[in-house]
């Protein structure tokens, strides 16, 4: 048993410095593969220089694209504050002119409001500027504003009844919602 053991353990021992001989090996193989030449390290360089600047021209050239998107952007909306100034007089001649129409009075200086609030929806029309009606609608949260809520019988529930300010779109993006009354369940 004693020679088995002492074999055994001869047999471990040069296990080990066959083992501790192959990791030196290794190591000595890479310390001298870690060290490139002077052309491998230009190399590197050089392919890290042309990622850099592939990367730097795709960049410019995003910029470039959202730059021309923002100016177009602000040039298509450029009257967008002119106009929201422009709209609360075309309210007051609209109330002018229904007022004057229930009142049957002064008939010549209804005549010419009309005319100027002719002028002024045709000028803005010509600016980009849609109005839209939505009296008999369904009641759209997104370009509607509910001020108030009436009980109608004869119409469905959520639909506008009743239109107090027109709503308008400049070049197709919401400016104003329309400022609404909605129908609501008769409680009767």
């Amino acid at each position: 048993m004693e020679d088995s053991k002492k074999d055994s353990q001869k047999d471990k021992e040069e296990l080990e410095i066959q083992e501790n001989a192959e990791v030196i090996e290794g190591q000595e193989k890479l310390e001298t593969q870690a060290e490139p030449t002077t052309e491998e390290k230009l190399a590197s360089e050089l392919a890290a220089t042309n990622d850099r600047l592939l990367r730097l021209a795709a960049e410019f050239d995003n910029f470039k694209k959202i730059s021309a998107r923002e100016r177009m952007q602000s040039i298509k909306f450029a009257n967008e504050g002119l106009i929201v100034n422009l709209l609360p007089i075309m309210d007051n001649l609209e109330q002018a002119v229904k007022a004057g129409k229930k009142t049957g009075e002064a008939q010549d200086l209804l005549v010419g409001v009309e005319m100027v609030l002719k002028q002024m929806v045709e000028a803005l029309s010509k600016a980009g500027v849609e109005f839209f009606s939505s009296e008999g609608q369904p009641f759209d949260p997104s370009r509607h504003e509910a001020v108030c809520e009436q009980e109608a019988l004869d119409v469905e529930e959520g639909t506008v009844v009743q239109e107090f300010q027109k709503g308008c779109l400049y070049n197709g993006r919401l400016l104003r919602a329309s400022r609404v009354a909605v129908a609501k369940k008769s409680s009767k």
